[in-house]
């Protein structure tokens, strides 16, 4: 059963939307017109808020299944443009991002609207290695320094670009306080799996598959999907004890076929490299991924 939580007070609402210039060259913005919600199941925390109205309403969708940083964002309503395969190109860029961060997106529909699916580490671009040579930065980087915190206050819009051109500026108010309920949340996910989350996000390692779980994974394309031409976009988590040894697959979302959860699983639940330490010793944990089928 999921639960909901109305992010209400603190944050600042929006009371109405607003639509300007909805040209290839001029964003349309949207303000909000609800508040965030953070939503929770046994293998998610999201945050949703609601955009725009009647034609021109967009629902905006953050989910994380177990990271504090990097989250699966979809946006759904009329105004995501049609794409002519199950995957495309856009690019989001973040309040003070000095260049566009290139995403490669899933589009689909999200219940009866068309959306569109990508990763976004919620983080200062500068500390991403998009660039050759840039400093490579770990989870306890990324928490600790109280740049994100600065960064997290003044987000205040996320501007989305489309292939065809489109684009739709969402406005926050500022992004501390969602993602720090959001955080939280997440917090308490990994208390569930039986961890320790304080000590997760000091690993100096995290869990990581062996090259030979690797392949195994990739030889478990579902024949059926093969035939029918079907994708797949599959959360999963594996718990992996100091030893490497790996148990307790499990798929992190409901809507998907059995064959997919066979195949992900029986290719993904065999040996690992351990998570380590600060110190470097072997450490229960767990690892999490996102398995993509995808066909042409």
């Amino acid at each position: 059963m999921n639960n909901a939580t109305l992010l209400a007070g603190a944050l600042c609402l929006a009371a109405s939307s607003s639509a300007q210039g909805a040209s290839r060259r001029e964003p349309l913005i949207l303000q909000p017109t609800s508040e965030w919600v953070l939503d929770y199941a046994p293998e998610r925390c999201t945050l949703l808020r609601e955009y725009g109205e009647n034609d021109q309403k967009l629902k905006l969708r953050v989910d994380s299944f177990g990271s504090w940083v990097s989250f699966r964002v979809t946006v759904s309503g009329k105004l995501v443009p049609k794409s002519f395969g199950p995957v495309g190109d856009l690019s989001v860029r973040l309040t003070h991002d000095e260049r566009e961060r290139a995403r490669r997106a899933f589009f689909g529909k999200a219940g009866s609207q068309p959306a569109a699916f990508f990763g976004l580490d919620f983080v200062p671009l500068e500390w991403l290695k998009y660039d050759e040579g840039a400093e490579e930065r770990t989870l306890p980087d990324y928490l600790s320094d109280p740049a994100l915190k600065e960064f997290e206050r003044n987000t205040t819009d996320m501007l989305i670009e489309f292939a065809s051109g489109k684009k739709v500026d969402l406005r926050f108010s500022e992004m501390s306080r969602p993602l720090k309920a959001l955080r939280d949340c997440i917090d308490n996910l990994h208390q569930a799996w039986g961890l320790d989350p304080d000590r997760e996000k000091l690993l100096s390692k995290r869990a990581r598959p062996t090259d030979q779980t690797v392949k195994a994974m990739q030889r478990h394309f579902p024949n059926d999907m093969v035939w029918s031409g079907r994708n797949g976009y599959i959360p999963v988590r594996i718990m992996v004890d100091a030893q490497g040894n790996g148990s307790d697959c499990v798929v992190q979302t409901d809507k998907v076929e059995e064959s997919f959860r066979e195949a992900v699983c029986e290719g993904l639940s065999k040996t690992f490299e351990p998570a380590l330490d600060q110190s470097g010793t072997p450490v229960a944990s767990v690892f999490r991924t996102a398995v993509i089928y995808l066909i042409g």
